[in-house]
């Protein structure tokens, strides 16, 4: 969904290589860390801290997205924990990396 996003894709496109391994890694981290499966070992702010073109904007779309995909293809009582961390994540990660949002943006 988000590589295909009007305001999401072209960061996947110019970021995402690899979109296979891309996707190995957010099932890595995502059962990480919400069911402990040890299986991430990464830093996914400093991931994102060197990705220039993301802005605050990005992180309330996205949010939407992966809530959508979620109640889409998980079908068990996992939704609400993954649906929780990812709203978590969507209002920490635009604070720890200092964005704010444009506003000069239109919606």
């Amino acid at each position: 969904m988000a590589r295909n996003d009007p305001l999401l894709g072209p960061v996947f496109e110019r970021r995402v290589l690899d979109r296979h391994r891309h996707l190995s890694t957010m099932r890595d981290f995502w059962s990480s860390a919400v069911c402990r499966a040890g299986r991430y070992a990464g830093r996914p702010l400093e991931v994102h801290r060197r990705i220039q073109e993301i802005q605050a904007e990005h992180f309330p779309r996205w949010l939407s997205l992966w809530q959508q995909t979620v109640d889409e293809v998980v079908g068990s009582d996992m939704k609400r924990p993954l649906n929780e961390l990812a709203s978590r994540m969507a209002a920490a990660i635009p604070v720890r990396l200092s964005l704010t949002p444009d506003k000069t943006a239109v919606s």
